[in-house]
């Protein structure tokens, strides 16, 4: 994997690159599309939003050659294309894998996902193919206890969020897209949730979340 990155920047830099393709210059933030319209709404933040981090650590030396890991990550990687072919169906808006760097072994995988809803959520978390995963896995977790699993789910009301990606290539919300029905040609298509972030209406935090900041009463102004 490091050797992988090392022949990458290499190559980038005999091409005359000065960073990665796919980098958005300036700032830029998430902002939810309307469905109904494919446009994004005049309050920022106006819709709610659930997360769901999904992570597998594998307590071995070998990490993800552990024994039973190449198996749980195959189960995982059919999980995920079912999940990406299904998307409006489950209302989900993206996701993507990390790594952490707590170890040299990279032997913790975390799964982000962002969904419309915690009922999109649960449809898949009962769906056939995830049921099925789920079955499996506690068929095997006996004989294989250095594998961890575990799961952390947030719900946010509107307004309750905020996002900002300065010279950044589309990522976490940033990266999502909401199907929605075209207001004019009333055609299904799914629109990128970025927009940009320099101007007044989405230029702090407080704004990029549908509010306006209220100094603290004891501050002298």
């Amino acid at each position: 994997m490091a050797l992988l990155s090392v022949v990458s920047t290499l190559f980038e830099l005999r091409s005359g690159k000065s960073y990665p393709k796919g980098v958005v210059p300036g700032q830029v933030t998430a902002q939810m599309v309307d469905p109904t319209a494919g446009k994004i709404p005049a309050i920022p933040a106006s819709q709610s939003l659930v997360v769901f981090h999904l992570g597998i650590r594998f307590n071995h030396t070998l990490g993800v050659l552990s024994p039973g890991a190449p198996a749980v990550i195959q189960h995982f990687d059919a999980m995920n294309r079912d999940l990406r072919n299904r998307a409006d169906e489950y209302g989900l808006y993206h996701f993507s894998t990390w790594t952490a760097a707590e170890s040299n072994r990279n032997n913790t995988l975390l799964l982000m996902y962002y969904f419309r809803n915690v009922e999109g959520l649960n449809r898949f978390a009962h769906d056939t193919l995830h049921w099925n995963t789920w079955k499996w896995f506690n068929t095997i977790k006996e004989d294989h206890k250095h594998i961890g699993i575990f799961h952390e789910t947030f719900v946010t009301g509107k307004q309750q969020y905020e996002t900002i990606y300065e010279n950044m290539p589309p990522v976490l919300l940033g990266a999502a897209s909401v199907a929605s029905t075209d207001e004019e040609t009333k055609e299904k298509r799914w629109v990128n949730t970025l927009v940009n972030a320099d101007v007044k209406p989405l230029r702090t935090q407080f704004r990029r979340m549908g509010r306006f900041y209220q100094p603290p009463t004891d501050r002298v102004v």
